[in-house]
Formats: C-alpha cells, sequence, structure tokens
C-alpha cells in the first residue's frame, strides 16, 4: 500500500514537471525574423516577457541605439539594449496570448499570440483587433546571449 502512494505521488510530481517543462518552452533566447536583434523571453511569476539583449544596428554604431519612435517623451532617450518589448503573456492551450509586442522601429504596441512551431522556431502574430488582420514573424532559437 505505501509503495503504491510512492509511486503514485512521484507520477503526479512527473506530470507536473512536464506539464510546466511545456509552458516554460519559451524561455530563452529568440533572434527576431530578420536577424536584427536578440530578445531573451522570462517568466515571472505566472506571466512571459522579453527584452532585448542584442542589436546588430547597435553593435554597428558607435551611439548608444535609443527608443526614438516611443511615443512617450520621456522614454525617447532610454536604449534599445534592455529594453522590454514583450509583455504579461500567458500560456494556455498551446500558445501564449494576452499580452502585448512593441515595436520600437514604429513606437507601436500591438496584441499578440506566440506558438512553439518546435523547440527552435517561435511563431509570433502582432495584431490591432483581430489575429487574421495582424502579421506574423518568425524568431529562431539562440544558445548565447
Amino acid at each position: 500500500m505505501r509503495r503504491r502512494i510512492v509511486l503514485g505521488g512521484l507520477a503526479v510530481l512527473f506530470i507536473s514537471a512536464v506539464i510546466q517543462k511545456k509552458e516554460d518552452q519559451i524561455v530563452g533566447i529568440w533572434l527576431t525574423a530578420e536577424g536584427k536583434a536578440k530578445v531573451e523571453i522570462q517568466k515571472r511569476g505566472d506571466r512571459y516577457y522579453g527584452c532585448i539583449i542584442w542589436s546588430k544596428q547597435q553593435e554597428e554604431s558607435p551611439q548608444p541605439l535609443l527608443d526614438i519612435h516611443n511615443p512617450v517623451d520621456s522614454l525617447k532617450t532610454k536604449s534599445i539594449i534592455g529594453l522590454e518589448i514583450l509583455h504579461d503573456f500567458a500560456f494556455e492551450d498551446d500558445e501564449w496570448g494576452g499580452g502585448m509586442i512593441y515595436d520600437p522601429e514604429s513606437g507601436d504596441d500591438y496584441r499578440a499570440t506566440m506558438m512553439l512551431t518546435d523547440a527552435n522556431t517561435l511563431r509570433i502574430r502582432g495584431y490591432i483587433l483581430l489575429p487574421l488582420l495582424g502579421r506574423s514573424e518568425v524568431w529562431t532559437r539562440v544558445s548565447e546571449k
């Protein structure tokens, strides 16, 4: 009897770890579609966030790359490196949704969903009203910062 309880408990822990792991598969470093930036996605609480940790343009420029298109004047002098561009995503039904993505090239925020098509490919769809009216990008996982 005691053995069954222990085995049952271990099975519950294993299943919990598999479920937890699935939602956290998005955590890591991703190269954006055009290879312009690397974004590190992290989990805080039960939500997911991502910030730019590398920019090709910044690497090629001696001057700091700033968020000049931000609609908030006080944020236009903030560096692109360290800028949080993915906000408040939650995992549900094999995708991450309910969040927003910020485009520093336009200064616009969009609703977005994210889905892994495989372990190293992330499909992000940004939209204004409906996902059908949006635009998708594919990001690729990288292993280093």
